[in-house]
């Protein structure tokens, strides 16, 4: 059952448009990332539905009731949305119970409960109830903001980029920790993030955005290996993009023929590929065959290690259709290959081919 519902909703400060006809459903209990770089108007969508921005023009629903209609607004109060910030917002001068029990009543019989209850399902530990937020480490301080939001029962939970200030390790297990917490409670959930990895892994959907429009909607699956253009592309990850002739279901290009995602396409193309569908092996020339005479041989030009990743510049020796320039590979860095090194190039799967310009 569809449960936030965004139809047309535009926001502008100044000359600057930083919402553009924005049209998003999101279902009830489903997690949905909008994804983008600085500046792509994901944290003004976010203050919008919070109610701390109006919009210009446009209509937010939840569950049925009208949030905003233009610039006529529900008071954020009283939406029953939930927010946590990048840097968890903590009042430092309290300790962790009251921070958690802010908006609960002083005199309620169940405060220390609720409390006690929201402290076991962000997995925290009840010794720290009486601490102050400076001793404790960031990932327990995002935990705690997020038990705080949710004590009053919200219907909508809004994460600003909430991991960011974390450090990676640390970032991935509040991540999956906080993920685990709104899905077990059935909380619907708006997360913003500038991260790839993070938007993937943890959403139901996707959403890809840029100069406040939204490009793409879609499952983590769909948006990553179905993406509508280059521009989606290449800013979910590393791709190969290259020209491709199409026909009978196969993308001739630079790396040969190559089966492709839709096989209705006939002509000229562009087609992507992931780097993980890409492999490299080292060959042995055989007497009297050149190497170059092989199908799918390239050389490596340049080689970039990088702890689990290597970064090769791979020249095909026999390249196809559009042009011929060096292919920027990324491989698990498990077996490294020289500069110098003749290299059988296999793709696996299958190559996706832009339904337009890409």
């Amino acid at each position: 059952m569809t449960f936030l519902v965004l139809q047309s909703v535009s926001k502008r400060f100044g000359a600057v448009t930083a919402l553009d006809d924005i049209r998003l459903s999101v279902p009830q209990g489903s997690r949905i990332a909008i994804l983008g770089p600085s500046g792509s108007g994901k944290t003004t969508l976010l203050r919008v539905v919070a109610g701390f921005e109006p919009p210009d023009a446009g209509c937010i629903t939840l569950a049925g009731d009208v949030l905003a209609d233009g610039r006529a607004a529900m008071p954020a109060h009283r939406r029953g949305v939930g927010v946590v910030a990048q840097d968890g917002a903590l009042f430092p001068h309290l300790s962790v119970r009251d921070n958690i029990g802010f908006g609960l009543q002083n005199g309620d019989a169940g405060r220390g409960g609720r409390v006690a209850e929201l402290m076991r399902l962000v997995e925290l530990d009840g010794a720290m109830l009486d601490r102050r937020p400076d001793e404790l480490s960031g990932g327990q301080q995002q935990r705690v903001a997020l038990a705080r939001a949710m004590a009053r029962q919200p219907r909508l939970m809004l994460l600003d980029e909430p991991f960011s200030a974390l450090d990676t390790a640390l970032r991935a297990s509040t991540r999956r920790a906080v993920s685990n917490v709104l899905r077990h409670a059935g909380i619907t959930t708006v997360l913003v993030t500038h991260d790839q990895a993070e938007a993937l892994s943890f959403a139901d959907q996707v959403a890809v955005m840029r100069d406040g429009r939204l490009l793409q909607v879609g499952t983590p699956q769909d948006v990553y290996f179905r993406p509508v253009n280059r521009e989606v592309a290449e800013f979910l990850g590393d791709a190969i993009i290259t020209a491709a002739e199409l026909a009978n279901g196969t993308a001739a290009c630079a790396l040969g023929p190559i089966p492709m995602d839709s096989g209705h396409q006939v002509g000229p193309g562009t087609v992507m590929l992931r780097p993980e569908q890409i492999h490299l092996a080292a060959i042995a020339g055989e007497p009297g065959v050149p190497s170059c005479s092989r199908p799918c041989v390239g050389e490596i030009l340049e080689a970039e290690f990088a702890g689990a990743v290597c970064t090769y510049v791979v020249r095909m020796l026999h390249p196809g259709p559009g042009p011929a320039g060096p292919l920027v590979i990324r491989q698990p860095s498990n077996r490294l290959l020289d500069v110098g090194t003749t290299v059988r190039v296999t793709v696996t799967g299958k190559a996706h081919v832009f339904a337009g310009p890409d």
